[in-house]
């Protein structure tokens, strides 16, 4: 039996992006799938949307707009998943997306979460270049969406071991999410926006998790 994945939306008025997401978590090659979407008080029918054309998707409404980290916590609450996959609704996944993320987590014992190649996405389709390949620590305490040393997607060969991942499109072990939860929030729910993710990463570096990058992905 295949560890299951919780893949968790956070949806506000994102009605002119369902065109993008949806169509290719329907065609992810994993199947052990769940597909919940958290919604902070959606206005332009887009919950409604989603529950008429993908009814395999759960919609958790809110009512308001409680922020992502909030809305994501109430998502991985709501779920089971060994894995939970944080998911934004401007991304396109490729079909091998999610079973690329679960192997490396399962060869990368000690790896709490994982990272793919994000590349930055036109109106005319995917652009060769980097939007993110994972979080990377400067010297600066800053963190940057690749290795400033290398540009180029083809630098990146093989996996490697990152500071952490965006949370725009990051596989998670729910027992490091469970390890490194502070009083109750996974993600601080004080940021209500941006960073949240990197406050997450800093919690699980302390805490002996590592995050694997992942190139096939």
């Amino acid at each position: 039996s295949d560890p299951r994945v919780s893949a968790i939306l956070v949806n506000l008025d994102c009605g002119r992006l369902v065109d993008l997401v949806f169509p290719s978590l329907a065609a992810q090659t994993w199947r052990g799938l769940e597909v919940v979407v958290v919604d902070n008080g959606s206005r332009d029918g887009s919950a409604e949307r989603i529950e008429r054309e993908f009814p395999g998707t759960r919609v958790l409404r809110l009512g308001r707009n409680t922020g992502f980290s909030a809305a994501l916590n109430a998502g991985i609450r709501a779920t089971t998943g060994d894995y939970v996959l944080s998911l934004n609704f401007d991304v396109v996944l490729e079909p091998d997306f999610v079973a690329a993320l679960v192997d490396a987590l399962e060869r990368h014992r000690d790896a709490g979460w994982a990272a793919g190649a994000m590349r930055q996405l036109g109106a005319q389709g995917v652009i060769d270049a980097i939007d993110c390949y994972g979080h990377w620590m400067l010297p600066s305490r800053y963190v940057y969406g690749c290795d400033p040393a290398r540009r180029r997607p083809e630098e990146y060969p093989g996996e490697c071991l990152v500071f952490g991942a965006s949370a725009c499109a990051a596989l998670y072990r729910r027992r490091m999410l469970e390890d490194v939860a502070l009083d109750g929030e996974v993600f601080d729910e004080d940021l209500f926006a941006y960073f949240e993710d990197v406050d997450l990463d800093w919690r699980a570096q302390q805490r002996g998790w590592r995050c694997v990058f992942t190139p096939a992905a």
